[in-house]
């Protein structure tokens, strides 16, 4: 299915001369102004739940294009062989500082001054679940129901009622809580990189690209609360966190307690761990 070369010329052409709800003029003949963007900040996300769904915005080229680049996407999937950049749709603004250096966005957050938002499952990288959602800007609302038709198998949401659908898929995977649950020591000395500076007392998590760095960054945050920072050792980014001895000792014990285990899973997938007998002290 998907739009016709005709449809998205269409499309195109009508946003350029776009109106808002009260008849004012706000996107003329080419131009572009911030008007047309600012439902993301009139109806926010609550961070800590849109943190825990990955995110892309298409924001580049003209409107054509960021048509043309959605119709891509959904028609033929992400191609593994190009870089694919995401981050979490929304954080705490206490975690801005830590993401906007991870992701390289000064808000840590995926963009949300183009037509369109890419939003995978909750809990899921876009490039391992798919896309799920796609959140649309104000001056494309009144094509939502043809942009739906053309693609039927993700959900196209007003961008003012992202926080509702977010806030709702989280509730149902986390009834009752408020926070993630926790993940514990085990699966983090199984699926991650870990090494212990002993120099300067810090635990490095290792990520080799954008797509783990999330996921990285998802698991630990929870773990550690909101003590991770950015460090650079060796020419490598890590995200560190200075563990408190009990920590240190538990994660140590973890380690040993299923040490044939670990071992026998870092084989199968490569990861390492190297940390310190007795909690390193």
């Amino acid at each position: 299915m998907g739009l016709t070369s005709s449809e998205i010329k269409s499309i195109s052409h009508r946003i350029n001369y776009h109106f808002d709800e009260t008849g004012k003029i706000i996107g003329k003949n080419h131009g572009v102004r911030d008007d047309m963007f600012l439902e993301y900040h009139q109806y926010p996300v609550d961070g800590k739940i849109g943190k825990h769904f990955d995110a892309h915005g298409i924001a580049k080229g003209s409107f054509e294009e960021q048509i043309e680049t959605l119709d891509n996407f959904l028609e033929n999937g992400i191609n593994p062989d190009k870089p694919f950049h995401t981050a979490p749709y929304e954080i705490p603004n206490d975690e801005r500082a830590l993401l906007g250096a991870a992701f390289g966005t000064s808000s840590g957050t995926a963009y949300k001054n183009g037509l369109f938002v890419l939003v995978g499952q909750i809990d899921k990288l876009i490039t391992q679940g798919g896309i799920k959602y796609v959140a649309v800007s104000v001056p494309l609302y009144e094509h939502i129901e043809k942009l739906q038709k053309a693609y039927p198998n993700v959900t196209f949401v007003p961008m003012k009622e992202m926080g509702k659908v977010l806030t709702d898929e989280y509730k149902k995977a986390y009834p009752g809580n408020d926070n993630k649950i926790h993940q514990d020591y085990k699966n983090l000395l199984l699926n991650y990189f870990v090494y212990y500076d002993k120099q300067d007392n810090k635990l490095l998590f290792q990520f080799k690209d954008d797509e783990t760095k999330l996921r990285v960054y998802q698991d630990i945050k929870d773990v550690f609360a909101d003590r991770l920072e950015l460090v650079k050792k060796n020419s490598r980014l890590y995200f560190a966190v200075v563990p408190t001895d009990k920590e240190l000792k538990e994660i140590t014990e973890e380690y040993n307690r299923n040490k044939s285990v670990l071992t026998q899973g870092n084989v199968l997938t490569g990861k390492r761990v190297y940390l310190p007998k007795n909690g390193g002290r």
